[in-house]
């Protein structure tokens, strides 16, 4: 068996990391300090963009909260002069039904008050008229009387039935008397 042994050296894996290690301190000796200012850099940028994050959301909730407050308080005024609104219409409202109404009783009072007067007149002018009627009825049954009990000449009758026909018509005979 022939057989060559190896040395007992460092493997290739041993090796390369040694070889890290080393191109790690060389790095840090050459550009340790640059890396560490970067990273101080990089970290003080993180808290400035943070604040900066927080603060601009703080502002844009504070101004969501005005936004809202104005419109609540619009909301607010508009359902208020919505309602002034709708109570100032229901009272006109009511003065107007009111009026109405006041005006609907005042004239079916002045339609009775007319209806009560035109009654009595037609009654009054009813009674005239029987009466004319009866005073008429009474004339003529005398005028017959007289005739039946009287001869009459014909003139005589004319001027009564003249004076009759003027009795039954005084407006008529009236305008013919002032005409001639």
């Amino acid at each position: 068996m022939n057989s060559k042994a190896k040395p007992a050296g460092p493997s290739k894996a041993e090796e390369s990391n040694e070889l890290t290690d080393k191109l790690d301190t060389v790095r840090d000796i050459l550009f340790g300090a640059q890396v560490r200012e970067t990273k101080e850099k990089s970290k003080a940028l993180e808290k400035l963009v943070e604040a900066t994050a927080d603060r601009l959301t703080k502002d844009f909730d504070k101004q969501i909260k005005r936004v809202e407050d104005s419109i609540a308080k619009l909301k607010d005024s508009l359902a208020k002069q919505a309602k002034d609104t709708a109570d100032d219409v229901k009272r006109k409202f009511d003065a107007a039904h009111a009026d109405i109404t006041a005006l609907d009783k005042s004239s079916e009072a002045s339609r009775n008050e007319m209806h009560e007067e035109l009654s009595a007149e037609l009654e009054a002018l009813e009674s005239r008229a029987s009466s004319w009627n009866e005073d008429l009825a009474k004339q003529l049954e005398e005028i017959h009387n007289e005739l039946l009990n009287s001869k009459t000449d014909r003139v005589s009758l004319a001027t009564l039935f003249l004076g009759m026909a003027e009795s039954l018509a005084p407006e008529k005979s009236s305008a013919k008397n002032k005409k001639s």
